[in-house]
């Protein structure tokens, strides 16, 4: 789309600055790859946007704290729709001892215990955070397992506690109403 700037109906773009046809374009259909933020801000109706970065869009829908990329995504009217997410993992292995709290910067978090197995007992066991954000601790090791347990800011299924060896993950959620970090799910493999 040569002339974007200047349209005022651009239709199956197949790549488009989006700050430049969303300032004079009223509607901005299938364009495959779009800024949501400035496409948000500016533009009146945008459809099938098919790569969008996350992190871009999280003042336009209040996702804050939400690293990654969404794939296949499209904004119709006031309704986000979202194919596929991809997260951003942290960089390495968060290594916790007993009195650790884990800060939930990244939404995906590999943990292992120092030195050996770990139960944790601080209060509280994660940090606050968001609310509504999500947060998955993957194990790295049986040997050095990490056991959450249920309390201490941590409201885990049936209150039993759960240890992070290789591969298990558990999903959670923060509620600030509470100020708890709520079990979705959990996987030991």
């Amino acid at each position: 789309v040569a002339n974007a700037a200047s349209a005022t109906n651009a239709d199956n773009a197949t790549t488009a600055n989006v700050a430049d046809l969303a300032s004079s374009a009223t509607n901005a259909d299938n364009a495959t790859t779009a800024n949501l933020a400035d496409l948000a801000t500016f533009a009146t109706n945008a459809g099938n946007a098919t790569t969008a970065n996350i992190a871009d869009i999280a003042n336009s829908v209040a996702a804050e704290n939400i690293t990654g990329e969404i794939q296949g995504s499209q904004i119709n009217g006031d309704n986000f729709i979202v194919e596929s997410v991809a997260f951003t993992p942290s960089v390495g292995v968060l290594s916790l001892d007993a009195s650790s709290s884990i800060d939930p910067t990244h939404t995906i978090i590999r943990v292992i215990g120092n030195g050996g197995a770990v139960t944790l007992t601080s209060n509280p066991q994660i940090l606050d955070a968001n609310d509504g954000q999500f947060l998955i601790l993957v194990g790295t090791s049986d040997t050095n397992s990490v056991t959450l347990v249920d309390g201490n800011g941590l409201q885990l299924a049936h209150n039993i506690g759960f240890p992070l060896g290789e591969g298990d993950m558990i999903n959670l959620i923060y509620d600030a109403v509470y100020d708890v970090w709520r079990e979705v799910s959990r996987s030991d493999n």
